[in-house]
């Protein structure tokens, strides 16, 4: 619950790196270890399989390294991994609760990376493109948290070069994140 809130405050508005104020700005990420590919290569199923397995890669690193130092990942990955329309979302539930829930824990009780509070021991397995349509791509994967596989899938949409998740579905519990947030703040 804190965790999801954390991210969720890390991921929006101003961070301070260094002492000195600097906005959000959503880079185009490589993925690691990929010279640079053509478009027509990057929206390939291999592709599409290779960039979700690096994001989970990269994230699922500072989560494992917070649960071993009993912390918090102090880098959101939404900014970096995520599509406008996502962070756009996340800022508009922010607003609405710090407007309507000051003192509550607001819409974020879980954390949509690892679909729980807690964590440890975080991978993922079994990526399959499932349906892809233009900028718009479907991907299920298994995720793995302290021992409890949980079938998720997450929407891409390609944009600013590369894919980025525009949506996570907890298959288990028939939960649409981004939905969900658009109908809380209704």
């Amino acid at each position: 619950m804190i965790i999801a809130m954390s991210l969720l405050v890390i991921s929006c508005g101003k961070s301070v790196k260094d002492g000195e104020e600097t906005t959000n700005e959503q880079p185009t990420t490589e993925v690691k270890g990929k010279t640079e590919k053509s478009n027509a290569d990057r929206k390939s199923d291999e592709y599409i399989i290779s960039r979700v397995q690096s994001i989970y890669d990269d994230v699922f690193a500072d989560y494992n390294k917070a649960a071993e130092d009993e912390s918090i990942p102090q880098n959101s990955p939404d900014e970096k991994y995520c599509s406008d329309d996502w962070n756009k979302a996340l800022l508009q539930v922010a607003e609405y609760d710090q407007q309507n829930n000051p003192d509550e824990i607001g819409f974020f009780d879980g954390d949509y990376w690892v679909m729980g509070q807690d964590f440890s021991d975080l991978s993922i397995s079994d990526i399959q493109v499932v349906k892809k349509e233009g900028t718009k791509a479907k991907v299920e994967l298994n995720l793995h948290n302290m021992g409890h596989v949980a079938p998720i899938r997450i929407d891409l949409s390609y944009e600013r070069g590369d894919w980025f998740i525009d949506d996570f579905y907890e298959v288990e519990h028939d939960f649409d994140w981004k939905k969900e947030m658009r109908d809380y703040i209704k």
